[in-house]
């Protein structure tokens, strides 16, 4: 039996949905549009299985990634995959974003760096940073593992920078503080966007995949770069909760 193996990342402004059939990769990108009547999502999914020649049912593995990243995107994408894992029993495996990123970066510029900085762009011009590195050759995941993750004001962003040094690069998404892209440039590094590479996210899914970690499609949680907007608004109104 062929491997069909659907793998999706809608944690940036920018989505990507790439299906892998009997090795050839087919993908989909595209942009929400909060002004479109309907979700796009459902639109470019039919259009890939459309592309590639086969129906939902004959999927053997999905993987998403799940974050750091926006709501809806996650939100939606994460549902799909959960629903789909158990309506079809198929294995499910969660893809931290970071090392999306890195492993794109990686070939899609055929980087010599050996080591990431994700930054994606928080609240209060503060970001939300992941280090990603090369691991040992019998890692999971492509070889890529994030060493550590979390909160940034500008102090800490400028050295998680200054870390990095000329063997690594830094990965960030267009909305973050010019504050902090001035500490990086200080520092003579290049802030270079973000950018899902199709072939790289089935890779990943694959090797995630051979090495074990399928999870139970329930355990599958987003991270967000960003407290919801409805979560901010309500600790407003309920300061003393």
């Amino acid at each position: 039996m062929s491997k069909i193996v659907l793998a999706i990342d809608c944690s940036q402004r920018m989505s990507l949905l790439a299906l892998s059939v009997d090795g050839v990769v087919h993908e989909r990108r595209f942009e929400a549009n909060s002004a479109e009547p309907r979700e796009r999502f459902w639109d470019e999914l039919r259009a890939l299985h459309a592309d590639a020649g086969i129906t939902a049912a004959q999927l053997t593995a999905i993987a998403v990634a799940t974050g750091p990243g926006g709501f809806t995107g996650l939100r939606v994408s994460i549902s799909f995959a959960q629903t789909v894992a158990f309506a079809l029993g198929i294995p499910i495996v969660a893809l931290p974003s970071p090392i999306v990123f890195a492993a794109s970066h990686a070939k899609r510029a055929a980087s010599t760096a050996d080591c990431w900085l994700v930054a994606l762009a928080s609240k209060h011009g503060g970001a939300s940073i992941t280090r990603v590195e090369h691991c040992a050759k019998n890692c999971a995941r492509g070889r890529f593992i994030e060493v550590s993750s979390q909160w940034s004001d500008a102090e800490l962003f400028a050295q998680w920078c200054a870390q990095l040094g000329h063997r690594g690069a830094l990965l960030a998404d267009e909305h973050l503080d010019p504050l902090l892209l001035a500490q990086s440039q200080l520092l003579s590094l290049i802030c270079q966007p973000i950018v899902t590479d199709a072939t790289a996210l089935i890779d990943l899914a694959r090797a995630a995949l051979a090495a074990g970690e399928a999870v139970d499609p329930a355990t599958v949680l987003p991270r967000y770069a960003r407290e919801p907007e409805a979560v901010t608004n309500w600790r407003a109104r309920h300061p003393s909760r």
